[in-house]
């Protein structure tokens, strides 16, 4: 977790995904088998190892078709949002996020994010992605989200923080369930006074896109949010 509820949380994003915030007041949860890293939501070779023992007395047929069945279909259920985790801006994130040079990033924290998410409903899990070796290091089969707060250590320089929400978990055992279509993101509703302590522009960004961002947030009332990367 972060050292306090209070240091602060980033979300470097597009313009086009700055606009349902204001637009929406919802944060867009990415569909997780949608990402392009290969390990995402998948156990490490260690816990894989370490099943027979963990779940004795299941058979070999549950053990290696069956929970890998469900281990993939889980991937279609799982929502998530990212943010980075860090008490200041990061060159690293807006070299890689600013998308010629159009980068913007919403400055946030742990407790703005909990108090900011509307739905009661749903069951959240926020917490800090953790980076290990998948070829050495055990991954807790405890609970369904878990494998979803593990990356590579190649990653690690992303100091990535997640929310993640499980929907139509209930569908995973269905017979058709390779038929069923689920949607490709969700939109959380949220209290965006709450959620945004500061929008920041990349400090590549032109004059005109300035413009732009100032103008999208002017309709909306929120332009005392905005101001320039102090990098």
């Amino acid at each position: 977790m972060p050292d306090n509820i209070d240091a602060p949380l980033w979300r470097y994003i597009t313009y086009e995904k700055l606009t349902s915030l204001p637009t929406k007041r919802a944060l867009y949860f990415s569909r997780s088998d949608l990402f392009t890293d290969t390990q995402e939501g998948t156990f490490s070779k260690e816990t894989l190892k370490r099943r027979p023992i963990f779940f004795e007395g299941a058979t070999d047929h549950w053990i290696n078709v069956t929970m890998p069945l469900f281990d993939k279909r889980t991937k279609k259920c799982v929502y998530i949002n990212c943010w980075h985790n860090n008490k200041n801006e990061s060159k690293h994130m807006w070299m890689t996020y600013s998308e010629s040079g159009k980068g913007i990033a919403i400055k946030s924290s742990l407790v703005r994010l909990k108090n900011a998410i509307l739905d009661d409903k749903k069951e959240f899990l926020i917490r800090p992605v953790w980076y290990i070796d998948y070829e050495k290091e055990h991954i807790s089969e405890a609970n369904a989200f878990y494998p979803y707060f593990y990356k590579h250590i190649s990653f690690q320089n992303e100091r990535e923080f997640r929310i993640a929400v499980i929907e139509n978990f209930e569908k995973i055992g269905a017979p058709n369930f390779d038929k069923l279509k689920f949607e490709p993101g969700l939109f959380i509703k949220v209290n965006i006074d709450i959620l945004i302590e500061n929008i920041y522009l990349s400090p590549f960004v032109s004059e005109v896109f300035t413009m732009k961002v100032f103008k999208l947030l002017e309709d909306y009332r929120i332009t005392n949010k905005l101001q320039r990367s102090n990098l």
